[in-house]
C-alpha cells in the first residue's frame, strides 16, 4: 500500500499510536512534533494527506493551513484538536482543513477519515485503488495492540507529558574491548547508531552481547577504547534476558513496582490500563508464576509503555514470545523508532524492526 501520511502532534506518545495504526493500516507515516519539521517536509514534496493537531510547540496550524494548501493544493488535511469546540471545528473549516475530529477519538474514525482522504485523492488514478486502507470490516484485526479505546489514547496522550523525544542522540563505540574477570570478551568493537535507528547485536554464546549492553546501559565499565553516550541514566530501559519479575506477586503488583521504581510519575495512569494496552488485561490478580512464559515476558516488556525512554536496549527480547507476541514488540519497536527513539538489541533471533547489525565474534581465552 502506498498511501503516504503525515502526522503532526507534540504529544510523542499520541504520535506513536497513530502512526502505528496507519502503518498497520497500509500507509507510509512519518510524524514529527514540530511545525518547522512539517513545512520542510511539505516542502520536498512529501505525504499525501496531513494528520495534525492544532496548538504546536512553534505555532498554530491553522494559520499556517493557508500557505499549505498554495503550496500542496492536493493534499487533505485532517485537523484533530482535545479543544473540542464549535469555534476550533469552524476555525478548522474556515481555514481548508478536509476535516475536524476532536479528541479523544476511535482510531477506527481516524483510519475511516485518512482511507476516505486517500480515495479523494486517488479518483483521477484507477492504479491508487490497490493502495487503499482495508476496508472497515477488517479494521479490528488492523488495530495496533494498544486498542482504540479513548482510556488507551488517554494513557499515551498522558505518557508524552513524562520525557521529551525531539532531541538526537548518538551512541557510539570505537576501539571498544571488555573483560570479563580476567578473561578478554571482545574487543576492537567498532559501532554508531542515531535517534530513529535500531541495531541488532549478533554473535554466539559468550561473545559479548550482554556485556555489551549492560556497558551501554553503565552497569559495566569498559576495559579500552571509547563510548559515547548520554550519561542520564533516566533515558535508558534496559530488559535483560531474565524478566525481572516477583513470581509470588500478583501482575498488577509487578506492573506497580517498576512503575514506582523508574519514578516516571505514573500515579496518574492505571496499571489495569497500560496491561490493557500489552493485551494482557484480564490477569491482574493473577500470581505471576501461574503466567506463561509469553505472558511473563510481555509483563516485563509492558515496562516499556508504563516509563517512556528513548533509549530501550533489550537482551532476547523475544525470549518465549509467541507469534502475536512478536508481532506486538514490532509494532511497539516501530513505533518507537517512528518518534525518534533508539534501541539496541541482543538476539538469536532475527529482529524485523532492527535497521544496522553488530557482529560481536567473542575472543577465545
Amino acid at each position: 500500500m502506498e498511501g503516504n501520511v503525515i502526522i503532526a502532534d507534540d504529544d510523542r506518545s499520541l504520535r506513536m499510536i497513530l502512526a502505528q495504526a496507519l502503518s498497520r493500516a497500509g500507509c507510509k507515516v512519518r510524524a514529527t512534533g514540530t511545525l518547522s519539521t512539517l513545512w520542510r517536509w511539505l516542502e520536498d514534496g512529501e505525504g499525501e494527506v496531513l494528520v495534525t493537531d492544532v496548538m504546536m510547540p512553534d505555532g498554530d496550524t491553522l494559520e499556517l493551513i493557508p500557505r499549505i494548501k498554495r503550496k500542496r493544493p492536493d493534499m487533505p488535511i485532517i485537523v484533530m484538536s482535545a479543544k473540542n469546540n464549535l469555534n476550533t471545528a469552524m476555525r478548522a473549516n474556515q481555514f481548508g482543513a478536509y476535516q475536524y475530529l476532536p479528541k479523544p477519538f476511535d482510531l477506527k474514525d481516524l483510519i475511516s477519515s485518512v482511507n476516505t482522504a486517500i480515495k479523494l485523492r486517488s479518483n483521477a488514478s484507477p492504479n491508487l485503488k490497490n493502495n487503499l486502507i482495508k476496508d472497515d470490516n477488517h479494521l479490528e484485526d488492523n488495530l495496533p495492540i494498544v486498542g482504540s479505546s479513548p482510556v488507551m489514547q488517554n494513557i499515551y496522550r498522558i505518557l508524552s507529558k513524562v520525557i521529551d523525544t525531539d532531541f538526537n542522540i548518538l551512541i557510539e563505540g570505537k576501539s571498544l574491548s571488555s573483560h570479563r574477570s580476567a578473561r578478554l570478551v571482545f574487543t576492537d568493537l567498532d559501532f554508531s547508531l542515531q535517534s530513529g535507528k535500531a541495531m541488532m547485536v549478533r554473535g554466539a554464546n559468550g561473545s559479548g552481547k550482554t556485556s555489551l549492553l549492560r556497558i551501554i546501559a553503565g552497569f559495566l565499565p569498559i576495559s579500552g577504547g571509547s563510548l559515547k553516550r548520554p550519561e542520564t541514566s533516566s533515558l535508558y530501559h534496559y530488559i535483560g534476558h531474565q524478566n525481572a519479575l516477583k513470581k509470588q506477586k500478583t501482575v498488577m503488583e509487578n506492573l506497580s513496582f517498576w512503575a514506582t521504581f523508574h519514578g516516571n510519575g505514573m500515579s496518574s495512569i492505571s496499571p489495569a490500563d497500560i496491561l490493557q494496552a500489552a493485551g494482557i488485561d484480564g490477569l491482574v490478580d493473577m500470581k505471576t508464576a501461574a503466567l506463561s512464559s509469553g505472558q511473563q515476558r510481555r509483563l516485563a516488556l509492558t515496562r516499556l509503555i508504563a516509563a517512556p525512554r528513548p533509549i530501550w536496549l533489550l537482551d532476547e527480547p523475544l525470549n518465549g514470545l509467541d507469534d502475536n507476541g512478536k508481532d506486538w514488540l514490532t509494532d511497539m519497536a516501530q513505533a518507537h523508532l517512528e518518534q525518534n527513539g533508539l534501541i539496541i538489541a541482543a538476539s538469536h533471533e532475527q529482529l524485523s524492526f532492527t535497521t544496522h547489525d553488530l557482529m560481536i565474534g567473542g575472543v577465545k581465552p
